[in-house]
């Protein structure tokens, strides 16, 4: 049910693709819901507007009747929802200031958003383990390696541009 990863996996591909992975996650889940419950929905769109999807995707998840069947879901999506659209809106902002201390700023305060989507995850990974068989996690795909080569050429222009004097 759900995009069922490790932890481990959301933390890395995070940190690695430098928040893309984020919006993949959010796309990932929304598209679980589509073909789960035939919804008439555009996914990607959703991903990548996720300041504006980041709470339903949160709420659906909270509220699912096939996994609160399971187990009761406790986390907060309001709260899951606002703490992450503050961390990447403000992370944003400071990224487009001139100064590269600021920009700095910006990312190291964006940098932890990843931790907002950690109890939802960690609700998928526990009701997908009460399953009978218990489900593989999902496989590395395409998406994935994507997130990841995108998120590291992110991460050399960052560096570049703190390593290079103006």
């Amino acid at each position: 049910m759900f995009l069922h990863i490790p932890i481990e996996r959301l933390v890395f591909m995070s940190i690695m693709s430098a928040g893309i992975y984020e919006v993949y996650w959010i796309y990932k889940n929304w598209r679980y819901l589509k073909e789960r419950d035939g919804l008439r929905i555009l996914p990607f769109w959703r991903g990548i507007f996720g300041i504006f999807f980041v709470y339903g995707i949160l709420k659906a998840i909270r509220n699912d009747h096939q996994t609160n069947g399971l187990e009761q879901a406790t986390f907060s999506p309001a709260l899951l929802a606002t703490g992450w659209i503050v961390l990447v809106l403000l992370g944003n902002a400071l990224g487009r200031v001139e100064d590269i201390g600021v920009n700095l700023l910006g990312i190291i305060i964006s940098f932890p958003s990843f931790l907002f989507f950690v109890p939802a995850q960690n609700y998928v990974n526990r009701v997908n383990a009460r399953l009978t068989p218990k489900p593989e996690f999902t496989q590395w795909t395409t998406g994935h390696i994507v997130c990841l080569v995108v998120g590291i050429i992110i991460w050399l222009f960052v560096l570049a541009g703190i390593m290079l004097p103006e």
